[in-house]
């Protein structure tokens, strides 16, 4: 009787048991287009690190500011991938973290690149700071309302 009924569902259109559990999370990601974003942060860091080697072996970078210029790169990456979220609104809402995380690593990378290793530290301290008063001020807001 099992058999019928799947022959029935089968006929009708409906999708059977067996064709429901076969959904994956990651079948569903892929139709809603979330997974089309996945290669984008390890392809763009693949493709820095490609840059930076062969600047290396031209002789354009030294092996002290490779890392450097890495830092920078890959703060403009989490940018980016934090804008790729925000101009499609199918991929989600941009992610903050990636936001300052991309902040923090340009700034760091700028630092040790123009000389300016002594002052670095104060902007970790800021952006810590503006985190937890952004923290304190949404709860505060929330338990107004």
């Amino acid at each position: 009787m099992n058999q019928n009924s799947d022959d029935q569902k089968a006929n009708s259109g409906q999708p059977n048991s067996g064709e429901e559990s076969g959904k994956t999370a990651v079948g569903k990601a892929r139709a809603s287009g979330i997974a089309s974003v996945s290669g984008l942060l390890p392809g763009l860091i693949l493709l820095l690190l490609g840059i930076i080697f062969f600047l290396h072996q031209l002789g354009a970078l030294s092996k002290d500011e490779g890392w450097q210029y890495f830092l920078v790169g890959l703060g403009v990456i989490f940018l980016i991938e934090a804008w790729v979220h925000e101009i499609n609104p199918a991929k989600g809402r941009p992610r903050a973290g990636r936001i300052i995380a991309g902040f923090v690593l340009i700034i760091t990378g700028l630092a040790f690149l123009f000389g300016s290793t002594r002052w670095w530290p104060l902007v970790l301290i800021v952006l810590g700071l503006i985190l937890v008063l952004n923290f304190f001020l949404r709860r505060r807001k929330f338990s107004r309302d």
